[in-house]
């Protein structure tokens, strides 16, 4: 129960900070404009293992929700049997998703 409060509230909050910088500050944009020259910065390897981290993330943070909210939340909008279906997929997904965050920064 305080984790459901707590959460909303870190969540609600993170999304009305996120919406005052944005409506305080506007679109931030480059100074002097763009150069036109692009610097290699990241090998193929580190582009796909930060997209795989990324990605697998995200689907850690729908799947989390899933979990702390779906019953109050999502299960209402789309009925029982959709959202046990839906849960059943997400419990795996989020199982076997975690790999990339939990060894990326394993020596």
């Amino acid at each position: 129960m305080i984790l459901r409060w707590f959460g909303t509230i870190v969540i609600l909050g993170t999304l009305a900070a996120l919406l005052a910088a944005y409506v305080l500050l506007g679109p931030i944009r480059i100074s002097a404009g763009r150069s036109g020259h692009k610097v290699p910065r990241f090998s193929a390897f580190e582009r796909f293992a930060h997209w795989l981290t990324g990605i697998s993330f995200i689907i850690l943070g729908l799947t989390g929700l899933n979990m702390t909210f779906g019953k109050k939340l999502l299960m209402p909008l789309i009925g029982q049997n959709a959202f046990s279906a839906f849960s059943e997929v997400a419990k795996y997904a989020h199982d076997f998703m975690s790999f990339p965050i939990r060894y990326r920064h394993s020596p």
